[in-house]
């Protein structure tokens, strides 16, 4: 079965056209990705059972600076030396991204990331923020590449990391588990009993 994991439907003048194409080429699922309030209502109508094509929705934000400038880590038409696949990444928009939001992992603190990804360590800056992060009094949650640079494999490395690898066997009771250790974490380390 084929799947396209990554989409963006909502900025196609015909969206259905190309999933029923996607369909006859033996795709079976669609990942539809939202961007921002109004293509995340797309991607939601957009969402469901389209003759032998699933298209599921995945609603998201690009980066967004805290005084509302809009940032772009990547995109086919970035000229820039630093590349993953087809994609330039603008890597200097990206780090001043990150500086404008003033990340610190204080105590009880709860930082989410997505992504610690190729794209994203191609930023010294971005790599440091993670080891930063994790060596610090909050709690991280972040979605983590299979494989890619090294601090990708230091990550999974650390002895205060918990990995879990998200399965169709697990992926629909992963969120209460996953739910409960965040809350135990956030407890513990604003106790200042987080052990390592």
């Amino acid at each position: 079965m084929l799947v396209d994991c990554h989409a963006h439907l909502e900025e196609l003048e015909d969206p259905e056209a190309a999933v029923e194409r996607a369909g006859r080429s033996g795709v079976r699922s669609i990942v539809a990705v939202g961007s921002d309030r109004e293509s995340n209502r797309r991607v939601l109508s957009l969402s469901g059972r389209h003759g032998e094509v699933t298209v599921h929705a995945a609603l998201g934000i690009h980066p967004w600076r805290l005084e509302g400038k809009r940032s772009v880590l990547s995109h086919v038409n970035v000229k820039s030396r630093c590349r993953v696949g087809k994609y330039g990444v603008d890597v200097k928009s990206f780090e001043a991204f990150l500086e404008s939001l003033h990340l610190k992992a204080r105590v009880g603190s709860l930082i989410v990331m997505d992504e610690i990804g190729k794209m994203e360590c191609l930023s010294d800056a971005f790599v440091s923020l993670v080891r930063e992060l994790l060596d610090g009094a909050g709690v991280v949650v972040a979605t983590v590449a299979l494989k890619g640079p090294d601090v990708i494999s230091e990550v999974k490395r650390r002895r205060d990391v918990l990995i879990y690898e998200v399965t169709e066997r697990n992926r629909n009771d992963l969120a209460e588990s996953l739910g409960m250790e965040i809350q135990a974490a956030l407890r513990s380390v604003q106790t200042g009993h987080l052990s390592s």
